[in-house]
């Protein structure tokens, strides 16, 4: 090494005469650093320092350590393994066996699993039957890993392979120890880590399990994640090795190299905040450009989706695991990426001696090359298992040959399914049939391989070999005590930070509600000389109360969002739950402090409550108290509901229970006998006997004796106000309320201690399976043996002759409605419908030969029939039968010259001297595209290339008109005319990235919604069932038909069935331009190639194709006609005909001076790609932009540009005589059939809603028992009052709080179908809120049915009828408001908060709190607006408004109960017909308030 001139014997001279300088206890442990260009001499930092480094110099030592002439991380792991060798140390390694490895589950099949609300109430009633055996158990026993058995040897990297739904993912967790109890799997078998059971050391830590699932704290930087991660799982094995390693080489080693021995010194130091093992581990996934950009959600805008995936590797990689189990971590990367993360990953195997399990879905053959092992599963049995040289030899011995331009990853994923096997078969000797997988597995046990295996899983592992039992980690966490308490104490700090504008707009929300209530109870309008003003008081001291404990509910919102992060690293063992829980609690704190301060200080002196500084401190403590344990309570019922629609129901049964029994609704003495438990247990009950004992027992109330009636003698006025509400006026139990809350506090933290410790995610991730699933399955695993064990005996020759018949009949069809449609097309009667009778209208299922399109990309993808087979008879396979997109269609051609985009620079981007940062309107803007133009044309498939980060979907999204932001420039034409996006919209499709479906549908109603609403009207009902089953054949959805979406990760469809239904949802509506944005990402290769045939064959019915994509294997890059690459920072580098075997995309580059010409065999895409790399152009000391603007190529597309920018006289422009393609009436009808579907099919939301309406029903019918016709005190009239208020304001809030969250999910949904030109705003809102009013209607029926008499009121059909229409009125405006709070705010925490305040305020100015006649001038407007205020008003007068008793005051005196109600409330009975018009009123304005909000808002930033 030289610095400075210096060789390695000056430096070594140089360093020596450094230690010498320092103790010589610290010699072996310091930093010893090449001097730079401003340093004379060598930096020596010493242990006690190097806790101290700062992030440059971390930095800078990473960067040395890794900068060789090609930045080689293998270089670094080789420099380490070698000085390891060289004394004689041996590394820690991990050897994993498992044998006779089952898992299996119990799972419902077909209709029996869909979550429908009646097979919700099913299930529960089953399941205590089948406990009490009085019922046999339906589920069936569904196995999902059968008998597997292997080794997995140190220092060696496996790939495992399998088609979804073959139990990759389940090997994968259950051999990191990841599987719990509670997760509904049974999992017997042996698995062992150097000899040694999970019950002899901690897995969890041992192993590393990286996730399908990108789950991360949205708010927290990817450099944050990382250094959280290095944080909690320490240095493992490293200092330990480090030591005997210094011991080994003594003093001062001549030939060390410093930075080498800087960057191990620094990995092994624990408890820093920040680690240089996340600077090594940002470099080496490629995520140092954006390490201090926010990781980001849907609502947050933060990295790419490839860079979260690396994001979710990387956590696992910065600790000190060696055992990995990565779970297809390429999902969303380019392929060069993809090439260097694996290739980094198998040097880490091969010189670091670690234990690598990896599953990718469509590994390149170079990917494929980098590993050692190859596991290939199929539906849970294992069809092979040895060295990766192996494979292919091992199916060739079986009669399975791999085609020369096949890659072998590909054949392998294609070899044992059914559909694929037979253009696989070589043997000459005899005819293919199929070979299911237990004959694979039998041939697998026979071969070399299985016997080598079986060899060594006989023989034992030597369990007492010390490097093998330190590799093992004992100790279940590596932060404890003080040190976890501080980790997580940071990053709670900084969550708080970054979430300050919640909590500041919490904050002045309840400071707005604060003013409200101290301009409400002015001190001037309230005085302490009489009863019905400390009536008054005690109200206000009451909702000051609620208020404060309203303003805890978001913080199950905020408790529900963070429990996916939180469970993936409770089971990576990353600190001990408790400091997982403390901290929250320490940080809530300040919330709690200033909110209640400002609640003190804006309203205590403006209502004048008693002026002293103890009573003050008193209201203020019992208000913090108060308002810390509902924040404690809401995040305990978070973390035990762990579902935000649960939790929702829970928490507002919670605070409807501790509002009734509370001591203000509902006195101590009114409360039977029976339900009092409930009002000792209550700590609202305690908080509000502390404010009243603090308030009346103050001296200004004891100065004036009370009125004369019902009071013992010397009684006080302040005595008599707690005596009317039963407390008792002994100030000291103001210290034992004190002490019921925090007894509460301390209550509520031991269950959420108890919840986050043993409680698992909600809900099971469940397989969906038909009947004719499982026969499928069997026939896959067993062939016809399997099938006869199902019972199943089917003549294959009738079967394909249906199978045909049908096919026939519906291609029959689908040609004589096109060819009606085409006639009518030319007699011009739908001319405008199908955009103008003077277009060429092309035949989808004729061949166009006036196609441009490269055809030859078809010779990679496998042939297979366009439809799939009858289940029952799996093993033939149906010769192809010519059918298609077979409806007619305008053809379509797009150009684009000049394009680009422009969005707001992040502020830490405009101090860079970047090149694509300008000024543009008078601020910095960040130009994401820099002059795009092409041409897109019919029967061309053109694919979108390039770098993440390069603007593929940026251009996509302009494009298709979907942008939300920005500026758009440039010139968009369809067909020679400027683009419209109204019209552009009916025919066009757009395939998002993310597969975004309603999770209660099924496939086919999913594809029938689509296709209704997005056919023209005229189009016959047969037509269009027909067309989807055609699509559905060409998407090989036809056997998933019947099966439920479900939610990703959780239930239904796999993602690769996902994104197949995102394309034939598009398909469906017969579009004339499709884009797809990464249409093969997240799928398999046999998925990919199934999802690409498909592709082009929409391709060669004339259609315009775009797609992006990332990692194409060669089958599927060659599929495509025509490419347009583009560089990062938006700027073309390619745009041209790929030729035969992408020879004009090789040419093109290798004619690049410095371009070494590709090497055989390799993927043109991933040689493209590193040839185009940032790094390799700055080698090149090129750019390709440039190069591109100068060449032929650019030429070329110009002149195509110009051919087409010129509108033809025969083509008009796009035009419709409707927005939508279908009625008003229409949309409606068809939404409302679906939202019927949705909310049938949402048990947790309107199954929870019935059984809490009942449970609420037995809950007030309990506790006002009877007391709804009491009338002849004024507290009884209070009660009374109390009682109808309550038991519908609060039913009302709780189904505004239960439809937030679906709504929220359905806004998603929404936004897609929106810009996809389905269907107009009002309709689909009417729709939803239609069927909300009938389950609505039925949830009333139940309530008010079993409340109305248990409470017996009035015993009158009439005020039975009134009551149960006030209460649907009730219902109908709460629901709609909580869907206007969704509409109008960006998030659905934001929501909570907003509406959160409005409860509170609702009820305060009710009349109940403060009656109507003591309501200052001013506020009126309040009262007269509050729906609530209506509701009560014509629940009273409608029941008890024409009774003529009399009622005994309070204050002494009797008094007329009509004249009572008008002097008390001003309630007039005749006024309950125009109530009634007033509540409808409101119904309707909260409706139009939501329509409005969906249709002129939209909070997806595009």
């Amino acid at each position: 090494m030289q610095a400075h001139g210096r060789n390695d014997t000056d430096f070594h001279a140089i360093r020596r005469n450094a230690l010498s300088k320092i103790p010589e206890s610290e010699r072996r442990t310091a930093l010893v650093l090449p001097p730079e260009e401003s340093e004379q001499e060598p930096r020596v930092v010493d242990m006690r320092n190097m806790r101290n480094l700062e992030r440059k110099d971390r930095k800078h030592i990473a960067a040395k350590a890794l900068n060789t002439e090609d930045q080689s991380h293998e270089h670094l792991l080789r420099l380490t393994a070698q000085r390891m060798d060289k004394a004689g140390i041996q590394q820690s390694r991990v050897e994993v066996r498992f044998e006779n490895l089952n898992v299996e589950t119990e799972i419902f099949v077909g209709a029996r699993n869909l979550p429908s609300v009646a097979n919700s109430y099913r299930n529960i009633f089953e399941t205590y039957l089948v406990k009490l055996k009085l019922l046999r158990d339906p589920k069936r026993q569904f196995i999902i890993l059968d008998n597997l058995s292997g080794v997995l040897p140190a220092g060696r990297m496996c790939l495992l392979l399998g088609p979804p739904g073959s139990g990759k993912s389940v090997l994968l967790q259950t051999l990191a120890g990841k599987s719990r109890s509670d997760s509904g799997l049974k999992v017997t078998g042996n698995i062992s880590y150097n000899g040694h059971t999970f019950k002899e050391f901690c897995p969890e830590r041992t192993a590393g399990y990286v996730d399908q699932q990108d789950t991360h704290l949205a708010e927290l930087t990817v450099r944050e994640t990382f250094d959280f991660g290095s944080r909690c799982q320490g240095a493992g094995n490293r200092p330990d090795e480090l030591k005997r390693l210094l011991e080994a080489e003594g003093d001062d080693p001549e030939d060390l190299d410093p930075h080498l021995d800087a960057f191990m010194k620094l990995q092994t130091l624990e408890g820093k905040r920040e680690a240089v093992t996340t600077e090594y581990i940002l470099r080496v996934l490629g995520l140092d450009v954006c390490a201090d950009t926010p990781v980001g959600s849907a609502m947050i805008r933060g990295i790419s989706g490839g860079q979260k995936r690396r994001v979710t590797s990387g956590e696992v990689l910065v600790g000190p695991r060696k055992t990995l189990f990565m779970d297809e971590i390429s999902s969303g990367l380019d392929s060069s990426t993809t090439f260097q993360i694996v290739k980094a990953m198998g040097d880490f195997t091969h010189l670091s001696q670690a234990t690598i399990l990896m599953s990718l879905l469509q590994p390149a053959p170079e990917v494929y090359d980098l590993f050692d092992d190859i596991m290939l599963l199929s539906d849970g049995i294992m069809a092979y298992h040895g060295p990766r040289e192996g494979v292919v030899p091992f199916f060739s011995s079986l009669g399975f040959r791999c085609p020369t331009r096949k890659g072998v990853p590909d054949f392998l994923q294609e070899v044992t399914s059914r559909k694929d096997q037979e253009q696989y078969w070589t043997s000459q000797t005899k005819p293919w049939s199929f070979v299911p997988g237990d004959a694979f597995a039998a041939a697998l046990a026979e071969s070399e391989y299985g016997k080598a295996t079986g060899a060594r899983l006989a023989q034992p592992f030597d369990r007492e070999d010390p490097v093998a039992k330190k590799s093992l980690v004992q100790e279940h966490y590596h932060l404890l005590g003080l040190a976890a308490f501080k980790a997580l104490m940071r990053r709670e700090a900084t969550l708080v930070q970054r979430l300050a504008f919640v909590y500041v707009f919490k904050a002045v929300q309840s400071a707005i509600v604060a003013i409200i209530v101290a301009t409400l109870f002015l001190r001037t309008h309230i005085h302490p000389n009489n009863l019905q003003d400390a009536q008054l008081l005690s109200g206000m001291l009451f909702f000051s109360l609620l208020q404060t404990f309203f303003s805890g509910i978001a913080e199950m919102t905020f408790t529900i969002e963070r429990l996916p992060s939180f469970f993936k690293q409770r089971e990576n063992r990353f600190f001990p739950v408790w400091a997982y829980v403390i901290p929250t609690t320490i940080v809530r704190l300040p919330v709690s402090f200033v909110e209640t301060l400002s609640w003190t200080v804006i309203t205590y002196f403006s209502v004048n409550l008693a002026p002293t500084p103890g009573r003050v401190f008193v209201f203020w403590l019992i208000l913090l108290l108060t308002h810390f344990m509902a924040v404690t309570l809401f995040r305990c019922i978070g973390h035990v509901a762990r579902s935000i629609v649960v939790a929702n129901a829970c928490g507002s049964l919670a605070l409807l229970a501790m509002m009734m029994v509370g001591g203000f609704v509902l006195t101590k003495s009114q409360i039977h006998p029976w339900v009092i438990w409930l009002f000792w247990i209550d700590p609202l009950q305690w908080g509000q006997r502390a404010v009243l004992i603090n308030e009346f027992t103050a001296p200004r109330w004891s100065h004036i004796d009370a009125p004369a009636g019902g009071y013992p003698p010397g009684t006080t006025l302040g005595q008599a106000q707690l005596q009317n509400r039963n407390f008792p006026d002994h100030y000291w139990w103001i210290w034992i309320s004190v002490g019921a809350l925090l007894i509460a506090i301390g209550l509520f933290h031991i269950i959420i201690l108890l919840a986050v410790k043993f409680l698992g995610p909600y809900g099971r991730p469940s397989p969906s399976i038909s009947e004719e699933g499982i026969k499928e399955r069997a026939y896959s695993l067993h062939g016809a043996k399997g099938l006869a064990d199902q019972g199943v005996t089917v003549d294959i020759e009738e079967e394909l002759s249906k199978s045909r018949k049908v096919r026939s009949q519906r291609n029959l069809a689908l040609s004589k409605a096109g060819e009606s449609m085409r006639r009518r097309t030319s007699d011009g009667a739908s001319r405008k419908s199908l955009g103008g009778a003077s277009r060429k209208v092309m035949d989808g299922g004729a061949s166009q030969k006036s196609m441009a399109g490269n055809q030859e990309g078809l010779k990679g993808l496998p042939e297979e029939d366009g439809h799939a087979t009858a289940v029952v008879n799996p093993s033939f396979k149906e010769p192809q039968v010519e059918s298609g997109m077979v409806l007619p269609f305008q053809q379509m051609t797009m150009t684009f010259n000049d394009v680009r985009y422009w969005v707001n620079c992040p502020p830490e981007m405009a101090s860079q001297n970047l090149p694509n940062v300008n000024e543009k309107n008078g601020k910095k803007m960040l130009e994401l595209l820099r002059g795009i133009s092409g041409a897109f044309r019919p029967g061309i498939l053109t694919c979108l290339m390039g770098v993440s980060g390069a603007g593929k979907t940026t251009l996509m999204d302009v494009l298709s008109g979907r942008k939300t932001s920005g500026i758009i420039e440039g010139d968009i034409r369809i067909n020679g005319h400027p683009k419209v996006h109204e019209t552009f919209a009916r025919v066009s499709g757009y395939c998002e990235q993310f597969d975004i479906h309603s999770p209660q549908t099924t496939v086919v109603e999913a594809l029938l919604f689509s296709a209704e609403l997005r056919f023209e009207k005229g189009v016959e009902k047969a037509t269009i069932h027909n067309f989807v089953e055609e699509v559905m054949e060409l998407v090989e959805l036809h056997p998933l038909r019947d099966a439920l979406v479900g939610k990703p990760g959780l239930s239904g469809l796999s993602v690769e069935q996902r994104k197949r239904l995102t394309i034939a949802v598009e398909l469906v509506a017969n579009p004339s331009i499709v884009f797809m944005d990464e249409p093969t990402s997240g799928l398999d290769a046999r998925a990919a190639a199934i999802v690409m045939r498909t592709v082009r064959n929409i391709t060669t019915t004339g259609r315009t194709i775009v797609a992006t994509i990332h990692q194409p294997s060669i089958d599927v890059f060659e599929s495509f006609d025509e490419m347009l690459l583009l560089k990062r920072g938006g700027q073309t580098i390619y745009a041209g005909h790929l030729g035969k075997e992408s020879t004009h995309l090789i040419s093109y580059f290798e004619g690049v001076d410095g371009v070494q010409p590709i090497p055989e065999g390799l993927n043109p895409a991933t040689w493209m790609l590193e040839v185009t790399m940032p790094g390799n152009e700055e080698r090149l000391g090129v750019d390709f932009a440039q190069i591109y603007a100068g060449s032929s190529l650019s030429s070329e597309t110009a002149k195509i540009i110009a051919q087409h920018e010129q509108p033809s006289p025969d083509v008009p422009a796009l035009s419709f005589d409707t927005v939508y393609a279908r009625s008003w009436w229409e949309q409606y009808l068809i939404c409302c059939r679906k939202f019927n579907i949705t909310y049938w099919r949402t048990p947790e939301y309107n199954g929870t809603r019935f059984s809490f309406a009942i449970a609420v029903a037995l809950i007030f019918g309990a506790v006002f028992w009877h007391l709804g016709n009491k009338t002849g005190t004024e507290q009884q009239v209070y009660n009374t009052l109390g009682a109808l208020l309550t038991a519908t304001l609060f039913m009302g809030i709780l189904n505004s709080i239960f439809v937030q969250p679906v709504v929220d999910a359905e806004r998603t949904v929404f936004y897609r179908e929106r810009a996809a030109g389905m269907y107009d705003v009002g309709p689909w809102y009417l729709a939803m809120a239609t069927l909300e009013a009938a389950y609505l209607l039925v949830q009333v029926v139940l309530y008010v049915c079993i409340l109305y008499f248990m409470a017996d009121f009035q015993h009158d059909a009439g005020k039975f009828f009134y009551f149960m229409l006030f209460s649907l009125q009730c219902f109908l405006f709460f629901t709609y408001f909580g869907i206007a709070c969704v509409a109008l705010t960006p998030n659905l925490l934001v929501a909570a908060i907003l509406s959160g305040a409005f409860y509170g305020l609702f009820n305060l100015f009710a009349g109940f709190v403060i009656p109507r006649p003591n309501f200052p001038g001013w506020y009126l407007w309040g009262y007269y607006l509050n729906p609530v205020t209506w509701t009560l008003y014509g629940l009273v007068v409608s029941n008890v408004g024409d009774l003529d008793n009399t009622v005994s005051l309070s204050s002494g005196g009797e008094k007329n109960f009509k004249a009572f109600l008008y002097d008390t409330f001003q309630y007039k009975h005749d006024m309950v017909g125009y109530v009634v018009l007033i509540m409808f009123g409101f119904v309707a304005v909260f409706w139009c308030l939501g329509a409005f909000a969906f249709k002129k808002l939209n909070f997806q930033k595009r």
